[in-house]
């Protein structure tokens, strides 16, 4: 009698249950997302940290070496492992399929950027352009691996219930590629239609790999993303899953660019980590948070750009008289860029500078006569150095004799005959 009693009230409450959160079925390539075990989530390690970027201008560098290796030169010195890319749809108008899939293969292979997604806002944009691209390219490092799904359904560019379908679509599409292709999304608020938090929250998470929060405030907020994130956590844990999430920073002078001009972008993340660690979310063990996104690269480049060696042409000098070679080291002296120089050849190169760091230039003068080398940081004379005719002169160091200089900006090598 009394398990006849049990039985329906216990049906009933798992009713209602489901009927809270409006949950739709599970899909069938979750592996990724599903958790052998509940466990309190932790932050990243700094090694492993998520860090992407989007790329707003990827017709206008296609094909233009110098455009590419800047591009490139600035995700490496800022650790970006992920570029999403817009304006695919133009590249391949002007005919730059070929220099896509070379970007995309030298982006991987030489710089370490192992994810490259193209932003899509429908599975038609599938069907008509990345299908095209990715199965007439043999090698698969020339291919796209991630698809980047942005309709901003809140915004009334979608309704809700077509935007699922479409991303739904999208995900199984990826998923019968072989190699497969992961989909992730961004999402700005759960409105349109309002109150129907959870019922979105749990349809982003089955139909996406991840899925991307934007943190667009003056400076990076965990507040301004809390909400969100719970909602995708209760969802995550009705699932009996894990998500990963990764806020955006936008990184244009009007919204978080003034605040990158003098903090890091890693310490954006730290700001939004250290809020969420410390929030008692109630399903704080199924959200992951991998990392972070910049929007986009012109605004971020602008906020943080690359330091730069200058190397000056000699006035009046034989043909090459000055040639060497530019080490950077941090503040345990672990070696973090190297640069070879010609001075007569005014070359401009980016170069690496952490926070602390110091400089080691070995220079070999080819003429007879002896030259200075004067070293400025930002316009403020720090060194000098002669070096004799017909000589390698090695290990000058920047400040001399040792220890980290401050300054972070140009350093400029003038050279001239003493």
């Amino acid at each position: 009698m009394k398990t006849k009693m049990l039985l329906p009230l216990l049906l009933i409450m798992a009713f209602f249950a489901c009927k809270r959160l409006e949950l739709a079925p599970l899909g069938n390539d979750d592996h990724q997302l599903k958790l052998a075990k509940i466990s309190a989530a932790v932050p990243t390690s700094s090694s492993s940290l998520y860090r992407g970027l989007y790329l707003d201008s990827t017709s206008y560098i296609l094909g233009d070496t110098v455009k590419e290796n800047k591009v490139l030169n600035w995700c490496a010195a800022n650790q970006i492992k992920t570029i999403t890319y817009y304006d695919i749809k133009r590249s391949l108008e002007l005919g730059k399929s070929a220099q896509l899939a070379n970007f995309l293969k030298r982006a991987r292979t030489n710089y370490g950027i192992k994810e490259n997604a193209v932003v899509v806002a429908s599975y038609y944009r599938i069907q008509n352009m990345v299908d095209t691209f990715n199965n007439n390219k043999v090698d698969t490092l020339q291919r796209f691996n991630w698809v980047h799904f942005e309709l901003e359904w809140w915004n009334g560019e979608s309704t809700f219930s077509n935007y699922i379908s479409e991303l739904s679509t999208i995900k199984a599409w990826g998923l019968a590629q072989n190699p497969k292709i992961r989909t992730e999304n961004y999402i700005g608020w759960f409105t349109d239609p309002s109150g129907q938090d959870s019922l979105m929250a749990s349809s982003l998470i089955q139909n996406s790999h991840r899925i991307h929060v934007h943190d667009y405030y003056p400076s990076p907020s965990w507040n301004y993303i809390q909400n969100r994130v719970d909602y995708l956590g209760r969802a995550a844990h009705a699932l009996g899953k894990q998500v990963p999430i990764i806020p955006i920073f936008n990184a244009d002078a009007a919204v978080t660019g003034t605040y990158f001009q003098s903090n890091s972008f890693d310490s954006a993340y730290e700001t939004v980590i250290n809020g969420y660690a410390a929030s008692t979310i109630p399903k704080k063990s199924n959200v992951d948070i991998i990392g972070y996104q910049l929007f986009s690269y012109s605004e971020a480049r602008d906020a943080r750009p690359l330091p730069k060696v200058i190397t000056f042409k000699v006035n009046n000098a034989p043909s090459k008289p000055i040639s060497g070679v530019i080490r950077i080291y941090d503040n345990i002296n672990k070696l973090i860029d190297t640069k070879n120089f010609y001075a007569n050849t005014n070359v401009l190169e980016p170069m690496k500078q952490p926070n602390s760091w110091r400089m080691e230039v070995d220079v070999t003068n080819a003429a007879t006569v002896r030259y200075v080398m004067e070293v400025y940081i930002k316009g403020n004379f720090v060194e000098s150095f002669t070096i004799a005719g017909n000589t390698t002169r090695t290990l000058m160091k920047v400040p001399f004799p040792s220890g980290l200089h401050g300054l972070q900006g140009n350093v400029t090598l003038t050279f001239y005959p003493y």
